[in-house]
């Protein structure tokens, strides 16, 4: 059996960890995500990518309505960079109903469960949507991490999420915010911020060769990446380059679920669209300082942030919107300037752009970074799982 020292890792919670035994183990992850794993590297993929080192995992994707689809079926793709990981994508009928839906995921994850011979395994939920497909298969443990809130937008989801949490034996989630929404609805539950691939990041720390749509822009650029989405503060953004002509923002990502015309267009104002994973310390390299732009009047309903640590690990201050969790712990700390009007966010940037080296700032920040990777993270995360595994 591998050992794990607790001793050498800061749990985000005090309950008592038990030993257990490697026979208690489970061989299988079922984990159902509507991140596509081609999409942005985040959370789902980090720790999807560990667990497949001790367990299969089986990440299924929400199912893609197709029309060229008259039967429902999927692919499952093993990828090569993480041996006994598989990628499954499902296709349906676009004409399918939510009955047609229902039914068609059960039949389709029981094929694959008997193509696999998958019998003694777990499940791992990043939506509640997926509750609805696996009514009928027994995993040894069910676990739900909890990434976002349900928004407002969304109420048909508050029941679903519901009855995950109710048949969950973990429940994790991202941030303070999320663990004090949850910590009453069940006895489980667990509170693992977002980590960092910290040396992909710290390379940012280096001046890098500047990537072709990126090193024609002037300097100062403040950049920020991410999904463009309904909680981006997009007044915020055109406020601040009609007020700083001078400073040049840089933004990169996918916009998602809003319309293009609705963001705010400027001469000092550039829209990279996505990147690789593997890009990012390219253009992060490149910039003064970093920005979270996040609206104060979507702040229950947002994701957490969980760019910080990266922007931190590559030595780029940041000035952000007063999120709950980027006030505690990284504003406390001093390592996030907060700010939450355009006049603020002004004084704020000039400020960060005017300092000098920063050592001791520095210096926190690597002290910050010691004990956070995806790899304690994770670990910390499968020694709980273990320990959870019904016989």
């Amino acid at each position: 059996m591998e050992n794990l020292n607790i001793n050498d890792y800061e749990f985000p919670h005090d309950k008592q960890i038990v030993e257990v035994r490697e026979e208690d183990n489970i061989d299988t992850l079922l984990c159902f995500s509507p991140v596509k794993w081609e999409g942005v590297f985040q959370r789902p993929q980090h720790l999807m990518s560990h667990a497949a080192k001790k367990w299969r995992v089986f990440y299924i994707e929400d199912p893609i309505f197709d029309t060229d689809t008259k039967v429902p079926d999927y692919d499952v793709k093993e990828l090569k960079k993480h041996t006994g990981l598989f990628v499954v994508s499902i296709r349906l009928p676009e004409t399918s109903s939510k009955v047609d839906t229902k039914n068609a995921m059960h039949k389709l994850l029981g094929k694959l469960c008997a193509e696999y011979k998958i019998n003694n395994f777990g499940t791992w939920y990043y939506s509640p949507m997926g509750i609805q497909y696996t009514y009928e298969l027994y995993p040894r443990v069910v676990v739900y991490d909890c990434t976002s809130p349900i928004r407002t937008a969304q109420p048909s989801l508050i029941d679903i999420e519901n009855e995950l949490i109710s048949q969950s034996d973990l429940v994790f989630t991202n941030g303070n915010a999320l663990f004090e929404a949850k910590q009453n609805w069940h006895p489980q539950v667990y509170n693992f911020p977002s980590s960092i691939d910290k040396e992909h990041f710290m390379q940012a720390r280096l001046q890098l060769p500047e990537p072709a749509d990126q090193e024609e822009i002037l300097c100062p650029r403040l950049g920020l990446y991410g999904a463009i989405d309904e909680c981006f503060d997009a007044e915020l953004l055109r406020a601040l380059a009609h007020r700083r002509p001078d400073w040049q923002f840089v933004v990169v990502g996918p916009v998602v679920g809003i319309d293009e015309d609705t963001l705010p267009k400027a001469e000092n104002i550039h829209y990279l669209g996505e990147k690789s994973y593997q890009e990012m310390p390219s253009y992060i390299s490149g910039w003064n300082a970093a920005l979270i732009l996040v609206s104060t009047d979507k702040t229950k309903q947002v994701q957490v942030p969980t760019r910080t640590p990266e922007y931190l690990a590559a030595f780029k201050p940041i000035v952000a919107t007063p999120v709950a969790d980027i006030i505690s712990p990284y504003q406390e700390m001093g390592l996030v300037n907060v700010a939450e009007n355009v006049f603020e966010f002004e004084t704020a940037i000039e400020e960060v752009l005017s300092a000098d080296k920063r050592k001791q700032w520095k210096k926190n920040i690597d002290e910050f970074l010691k004990t956070n990777s995806w790899d304690i993270m994770w670990q910390q995360m499968r020694h709980l799982i273990k320990t959870h595994i019904i016989n």
